[in-house]
């Protein structure tokens, strides 16, 4: 097992510095942090570029891990790799997946201009919920970012991720159809069959920009009973996601 105890270490400053979104395109890897989430990336078939645990976990960390695998570090040294305001001792740097192929686009969600890194992750997660295995990324937060990641629980290593723009999208799309998920006026998603095609959500406070709308083919909204004007955008998004694609696994 190897040991490092020195913050000032280079291994230990690249860690670091994957907490920016820059320096995580540029190594092309992030963090991600606790069991579950760490095994949950190692089960979905992510590359592990290095794992870092504290004295009291080494024990715990060799009935999971090869020895080879694990590298050991101060309690200080963990604080300051980690992006938690309580670090929980474990924590791991993985290769980020590059974009797969258009040609492997299938059914799914687009996540477009989605803001709010639990929104984002919460959504990830529920697609994977849902058996929903393509996810395409236009514009918004870094999927790769650290609060991203924890909030999908290592999820995202179970679903084909495209970061891509609206324009391309557009052309890879193929012959599947575009819903634009919308508060008011669309198709009653439950009388819609949308688990063919891709369905768009938009951003938490502006929505969809009208342009992308009108060149969805369709429009979708969620009926509802009470007096809410309209719905998070994870909430919405999961629910949509439940009568689109759930209810007809």
């Amino acid at each position: 097992m190897k040991k490092l105890s020195s913050l000032d270490n280079p291994i230990i400053k690249r860690v670091v510095s994957l907490h920016q979104t820059k320096s995580r395109n540029t190594h092309g890897c992030f963090i991600a942090e606790g069991w579950r989430t760490i095994t949950t990336l190692l089960a979905g078939n992510m590359k592990l570029a290095g794992l870092y645990v504290i004295e009291a976990l080494v024990e715990q960390a060799q009935d999971t891990f090869k020895k080879h695998e694990l590298t050991l570090v101060s309690e200080a040294t963990m604080k300051k790799m980690s992006q938690a305001s309580t670090p929980s001792g474990i924590l791991a740097v993985f290769y980020m997946r590059q974009n797969p192929s258009s040609d492997a686009m299938g059914p799914g969600l687009v996540l477009a201009n989605i803001a709010d890194p639990g929104n984002m992750g919460t959504l990830i997660r529920t697609a994977v919920a849902m058996n929903i295995d393509t996810v395409v990324m236009v514009e918004g937060t870094d999927p790769w970012g650290y609060k991203v990641i924890q909030a999908t629980a290592g999820t995202i290593a179970q679903v084909k991720l495209y970061q891509t723009s609206w324009q391309h999208l557009l052309r890879a799309k193929g012959t599947r159809k575009l819903y634009a998920l919308v508060p008011h006026d669309g198709k009653n998603i439950e009388k819609t069959k949308c688990n063919d095609g891709l369905l768009v959500i938009g951003n938490e406070a502006h929505g969809l920009p009208e342009e992308w709308i009108l060149q969805c083919e369709e429009q979708v909204t969620i009926a509802m009973s009470g007096k809410a004007e309209s719905l998070n955008a994870a909430v919405a998004g999961a629910i949509a996601s439940y009568i689109a694609f759930g209810k007809k696994a």
